[in-house]
């Protein structure tokens, strides 16, 4: 895949009923292509940040039980940090370039396989 030099972190939210409470799976993605754009809207509350990203993790990069849903929050570089109760996706987002997963998409089966997230820049 052209351009496939990035690095990502992936945070996978997933639900834990013994403690009522989301958790996040930190996953560094190496070897992945990324395209960043950033953009801002102007609405009544001023000027907000409206980019967006994708991301395409070649078939041959995606680790063995991957998960990937809407919600999950993918940092734009390797990042060490996790997500805990003291540690929350908007502190994530302060300290690092991050999105939103808005959509997930498994293109194995196809020409160039790969799996594609997208989302919404929070900056």
């Amino acid at each position: 895949m052209l351009a496939a030099d990035k690095t990502v972190t992936l945070y996978h939210r997933s639900y834990d009923a013994a403690r009522d409470a989301d958790t996040y799976t930190r996953t560094v993605l190496r070897g992945v292509a990324l395209y960043d754009r950033p953009a801002i809207a102007a609405g009544e509350m001023g000027v907000t940040p409206a980019g967006h990203c994708t991301v395409r993790i070649p078939a041959g990069r995606v680790p063995a039980g991957f998960a990937a849903a809407l919600g999950d929050v993918l940092a734009l570089c390797a990042c060490g940090a996790d997500i805990t109760d003291g540690y929350t996706p908007e502190a994530l987002a302060r300290d690092y370039p991050c999105c939103t997963v808005t959509a997930v998409r498994d293109r194995r089966g196809r020409a160039l396989p790969h799996i594609l997230l997208e989302g919404g820049l929070e900056r």
